[in-house]
């Protein structure tokens, strides 16, 4: 059963996506697919600037060729959001059957939309904790979290649920932003303590931290890149758009929301903590024994 501190982290993820929904469709839309949107940040070569929905696209790609998907795996996208990331992968693998779980009602009822009127097939999405699913033992050939593991209020949970719900020689992936340093200044703490707040990360890990927890878990195999300076001109745009937003007058017809203000802040200091190498942005793979 849940603590009631899992409850109230859940009752807070599922207000914050439902307030954020009309800013990640702004910049986060799939120009390829009618009213989905990614919530990541983007991916780019320094010799190919792209438009920013471009790179948040090919973020997802990079991580799916990463992933190394065979043509009928069952994977599960933990923390799916509206499931960018599973009709990416649907429609480079659509033998492939893909379950996208997720807190937020909102985000759930467009991709069961989309999911329904263009891919159907072999794809289904619910309403669960990636802490606690439904599923049974060693259902899935391959886990992701895209940006989302970040969220658990213990990272070591949702290793172990994913342990679980994998078979023997299946892959656990990961996308997120881990300590590669610890703070050396008081304005460094500041700039984390926003990032907590504004995206509700109660449970940041150094890289070196999470890697040992995965070891601990049963997984082997641990592999991370770091792909931080590839994120950085992604976090750069979002960043300064956040500043002019804090900096307008208030609108006293459309006031902004304690939420949205914090994520605003989140969404500066994120790349502060990528520009200073306090933070960095991995892709990690561990297979489970």
């Amino acid at each position: 059963m849940s603590s009631g501190t899992e409850q109230d982290q859940s009752r807070k993820i599922q207000s914050y996506y439902q307030q954020s929904e009309k800013a990640y469709l702004n910049w986060g839309r799939d120009l390829e697919r009618d009213g989905i949107y990614a919530l990541h940040c983007g991916f780019e070569r320094s010799d190919e600037p792209v438009e920013h929905w471009e790179s948040v696209k090919q973020l997802t790609r990079e991580l799916i060729l990463f992933m190394g998907i065979d043509k009928k795996d069952i994977i599960l996208d933990a923390g799916c959001g509206v499931g960018a990331a599973s009709f990416e992968i649907k429609s480079q693998y659509p033998q492939a059957t893909i379950h996208g779980i997720n807190l937020a009602l909102n985000q759930l009822r467009v991709a069961q939309l989309f999911a329904e009127t263009s891919v159907a097939n072999r794809m289904l999405f619910s309403q669960q904790d990636y802490m606690q699913t439904a599923f049974p033992d060693s259902y899935f050939d391959k886990v992701v979290f895209v940006e989302s593991i970040a969220h658990a209020q213990t990272k070591v949970a949702a290793i172990k649920e994913s342990g679980r719900i994998l078979r023997n020689g299946g892959y656990l992936f990961i996308a997120d932003v881990f300590f590669k340093r610890a703070p050396v200044s008081a304005e460094e703490v500041r700039w984390v303590e926003e990032i907590r707040r504004g995206w509700l990360m109660p449970d940041l890990n150094s890289i070196d931290t999470f890697t040992a927890d995965l070891e601990r878990s049963g997984f082997s195999s641990v592999e991370c890149i770091d792909i931080s300076g590839n994120t950085l001109p992604s976090t750069l745009r979002m960043r300064e758009n956040a500043e002019k937003r804090l900096s307008e007058e208030p609108d006293s017809q459309q006031p902004v929301t304690d939420e949205i203000h914090n994520s605003r802040e989140a969404i500066v200091a994120s790349h502060k903590v990528l520009e200073s190498g306090l933070v960095g942005y991995f892709f990690i793979k561990a297979k489970k024994e």
